[in-house]
């Protein structure tokens, strides 16, 4: 009997199968626009965006548009007109500040077990007004 609980406890323990389904740091969402870095607390696809809201503030969102659920590859950051290939990213930040992309810069598209990942660096963003806000950088993975 002792000899069936202990194989028993083996396989629960050192024989389990990691499960790559379940959350690690390295699939958690970030970004950082304006110098400040936020942390999303839920990321998802909806309506061809992937869609990241603050852990901190609920009121800070961060979406990359693209024209339909992109598949693993590379997407050019435009403006306006998302077409083929080409995506564009909206975030807020502190005190109801909206960055808009201006065009420049890539966000790379990765797809694992069905779940896209968006990673993106130093992509020029404008503020609502068309000044220059500095640039976006980060990774967003839906959930």
């Amino acid at each position: 009997m002792l000899a069936l609980v202990a194989i028993f406890a083996i396989a629960l323990t050192g024989c389990s199968k990691k499960n790559d389904a379940s959350p690690s740091s390295s699939s958690s969402s970030n970004w950082t626009v304006a110098g400040t870095k936020y942390t999303a607390a839920t990321t998802v696809f909806t309506n061809n965006s992937l869609l990241g809201v603050a852990s901190s503030n609920r009121q800070i969102t961060i979406g990359i548009l693209f024209s339909s659920r992109p598949s693993a590859g590379t997407y050019t950051v435009v403006s306006d007109n998302v077409g083929s290939g080409k995506c564009s990213i909206q975030a807020s930040g502190a005190g109801n500040a909206v960055y808009l992309s201006q065009g420049g810069g890539q966000v790379t598209v990765t797809v694992n077990r069905g779940k896209i990942q968006a990673s993106f660096s130093g992509v020029p963003m404008v503020g609502v007004t068309g000044t220059a806000a500095g640039s976006i950088s980060g990774s967003l993975t839906e959930q």
